[in-house]
């Protein structure tokens, strides 16, 4: 059975690419397109392909002008993208609120783009619809730790890759945590002062480093096999200290809990989602609030579990069924 133009389509939504403008320039002329069929066809020599559809306005230009750039966007420059493909907007305006210069064929060059390849057109192919161009590569311009802008299933995207110094931050505040956790360890005083005193310092830090755990978050998933390793293994630390911290109550009888681990992850999962809501106009102050969780925290593990109090008036069949 013939695969419909509709399927097609909706299986190509699922097909993320790096979104480009195509541009060139010919006797004073200036036009380009955006364009997500952009794609590496050799690197000795080195050979893009565009495949452009044979009505977009700005291919007699390309054709005239016998040389083009491909401009890899960022992902913050979603706005170049809409203005090339809008066809409201026509040629040399198109690249109006843009800094404009060039490498070596000539053709328009986007400054500050993730990547710029400035082409030669070497050869053409037909192929349905679409007019492949076949670009000699001349000169390459390139940005360091940019995240390229995506087009998926209709709409702008953008790869999360962290870099070196947020990687680094993260990693501090995860160490901010376990100095947390060894202070309150090597503290002369009770389990039950000890926990206190951890999970008061702990919301503290936690407030501090907001920015950076909201900031590191997204990214988490895509960082180097070797930093998650890293970063894992201090977070099992972590957990490794503040669960014997617990254990050490549970034996001297100061705690009434049935699972160390499981406490203590639930003491972290608590104090640690403070970045999804803490707010420095907040009603209380980082003290205030570190100190409020820290009494939470101790009557979830308290020896004795509290009941609720009767309100005044209150039958008692009503509180017991």
């Amino acid at each position: 059975m013939a695969v419909t133009d509709q399927e097609y389509r909706l299986g190509m939504r699922q097909l993320a690419a790096a979104v480009s403008v195509v541009t060139a320039e010919a006797e004073g002329a200036r036009n380009g397109l955006t364009a997500t069929a952009v794609v590496s066809l050799s690197a000795e020599p080195p050979r893009i392909g565009v495949a452009v559809n044979r009505g977009a306005s700005a291919l007699p230009l390309l054709m005239q002008a016998g040389t083009f750039a491909v401009n890899v966007l960022r992902y913050d420059q979603a706005g170049i993208a809409g203005r090339f493909a809008d066809s409201r907007v026509k040629g040399v305006a198109r690249f109006e609120g843009a800094d404009w210069t060039t490498l070596s064929t000539g053709a328009p060059v986007l400054a500050g783009a993730a990547a710029t390849f400035d082409c030669r057109v070497d050869s053409t192919v037909e192929v349905g619809t679409h007019l492949l161009l076949i670009g000699a590569v001349e000169a390459v311009c390139t940005r360091e730790n940019e995240r390229p802008l995506l087009y998926l299933d209709g709409g702008w995207a953008s790869l999360v890759r962290a870099n070196a110094a947020q990687v680094d931050s993260y990693k501090r505040s995860v160490a901010l945590c376990i100095e947390a956790i060894d202070r309150a360890a090597t503290t002369p005083a009770s389990a039950a002062e000890r926990l206190d005193r951890f999970v008061a310092d702990y919301a503290i830090v936690n407030i501090e480093q907001t920015v950076t755990t909201r900031d590191f978050l997204n990214h988490e998933p895509f960082i180097t096999p070797e930093q998650l390793v890293e970063l894992n293994a201090a977070k099992n630390e972590f957990d490794a200290k503040l669960k014997r911290l617990i254990e050490e109550g549970v034996a001297s009888g100061e705690f009434h809990v049935q699972d160390p681990a499981l406490t203590a992850l639930a003491i972290t999962g608590m104090v640690s989602w403070i970045h999804r809501w803490y707010r420095q106009e907040g009603r209380f102050a980082p003290q205030e609030l570190g100190s409020r969780i820290a009494r939470m925290v101790s009557e979830m593990v308290h020896a004795t579990p509290r009941t609720p109090a009767l309100k005044k008036n209150t039958p008692l069949e009503s509180v017991h069924g």
